[in-house]
């Protein structure tokens, strides 16, 4: 996983590891100050936030000083993060959760009644929404106190992205994309034509970017 912000990239992955680059040719490795691996960092309200096994949790304000916020013996751990309406929710394996109302520094559990695995959130519209693997959104509009569901009626979506310019989320699976245009109430289905299995998901200047295996 790479993230821009702060006018550098950074990269993580396994046993902590954190390398950062201004041009994208020249990497730089950091102290991520864990060994455990990290599987998705995004750049959200001005500060770069990872997210990984043993429910870690790190975040930096310009990819080169990295704080530990959290971190756990348990084996759940945590696929992604997002921000909206002044918190922070992660999400990851049986349903785990967390947020954070305070820029990141403590995190609170927080639960959806659910044990599914949670490949993704994003923020848009006033509303979190977290993938489940099974194709289950979990939508709240109050910080996370509570949720609504909805389905995709596909397995094994990837990755959920909200495009602000025209108010529509938008989740990728396999074979298939579905978006929706009433805050993920329901989802109208689309195929993306590509066979390779698609994992993420992104948005530049309203053109959406994705990628995948083979």
């Amino acid at each position: 996983s790479v993230a821009w912000g702060n006018s550098c990239f950074a990269a993580i992955g396994e046993s902590g590891t954190i390398v950062t680059s201004s041009d994208g040719v020249k990497w730089q490795a950091q102290n991520s100050g864990t060994t455990n691996a990290l599987a998705k960092v995004r750049y959200l309200n001005n500060q770069f936030v990872a997210v990984g096994s043993k429910q870690t949790i790190l975040t930096s304000p310009n990819g080169t000083d990295w704080t530990v916020r959290k971190s756990e013996t348990t084996s759940n751990g945590l696929t992604d993060v997002a921000y909206g309406d002044g918190k922070y929710i992660a999400v990851g394996v049986n349903g785990t959760m967390f947020s954070s109302n305070d820029n990141g520094v403590t995190w609170t559990a927080v639960s959806a009644s659910t044990s599914q695995l949670f490949n993704a959130i994003t923020y848009g519209g006033g509303w979190f929404a977290a993938l489940g693997e099974y194709g289950q959104v979990y939508r709240s509009n109050d910080g996370g106190t509570t949720w609504q569901t909805s389905s995709l009626s596909d397995n094994y979506a990837q990755d959920i992205i909200y495009l602000n310019g025209i108010g529509r989320f938008v989740a990728i699976g396999p074979d298939y994309a579905r978006y929706s245009d009433n805050n993920g109430e329901t989802w109208i289905r689309v195929s993306h034509g590509i066979s390779s299995y698609i994992r993420s998901l992104a948005e530049k200047d309203g053109r959406l970017i994705a990628v995948g295996q083979n």
